[in-house]
């Protein structure tokens, strides 16, 4: 039984966790009789994946792990409201993905404050706006040579990790966002990765 069709039939409502490894998912909203969508998982609240998927929708989702999706080329893609509270992303090892966000408006976006990107070779850009950010690592991701301008503004950005040769490639709107960042930046190295 696939995985959409065991929401549909099966209570999860105390579920928190939960960890789906080589399958391909399809997360679609379960629909009532009357037609409505409903939440399969409603209280989950970290969810790691290293499969494909598709349709995320979890309303109290505050932390995604997502490890070789090798058909993913964007992590989000809503028209409509999106009301998923995550606040911690990492994603590794998705040679397709090229980009975060798409057609999303600034009150739709994630309330991110750690985002962790490695290996992601056709990653370009990470979108706006981020305003809540603490903590980015960018391992082996050298298409991102621009930081978006919510970061290179941001008064909450703690800590920013990834190679030096990374760093100093980067562009910038203007220098002095580069000097106000400095300090939070720190050399971090892919075979010394732990988080």
């Amino acid at each position: 039984m696939g995985l959409r069709k065991l929401f549909a039939y099966n209570s999860f409502d105390g579920l928190k966790s939960l960890h789906v490894e080589s399958c391909s998912c399809d997360f679609g909203s379960a629909e009532e009789g009357s037609g409505h969508q409903i939440d399969p998982l409603p209280n989950l609240e970290h969810l790691s994946l290293v499969s494909d998927f598709s349709h995320l929708r979890f309303s109290k989702l505050h932390r995604l792990d997502i490890n070789i999706c090798d058909s993913l080329t964007c992590l989000f893609n809503v028209d409509g409201g999106f009301s998923v509270p995550l606040e911690e992303i990492t994603i590794s090892y998705c040679e397709e993905l090229v980009e975060l966000f798409v057609q999303c408006s600034s009150s739709q976006i994630p309330r991110v404050r750690k985002l962790v990107l490695r290996y992601l070779p056709k990653l370009g850009t990470l979108g706006e706006p981020w305003e809540h950010l603490e903590e980015l690592k960018v391992i082996s991701c050298n298409e991102i040579r621009k930081l978006p301008h919510s970061i290179q503004t941001s008064n909450n950005i703690k800590v920013i990790r990834g190679t030096p040769e990374w760093w100093s490639q980067l562009e910038w709107d203007d220098d002095n966002f580069k000097s106000n960042l400095e300090h939070c930046f720190t050399e971090s190295y892919w075979w010394k990765d732990q988080s």
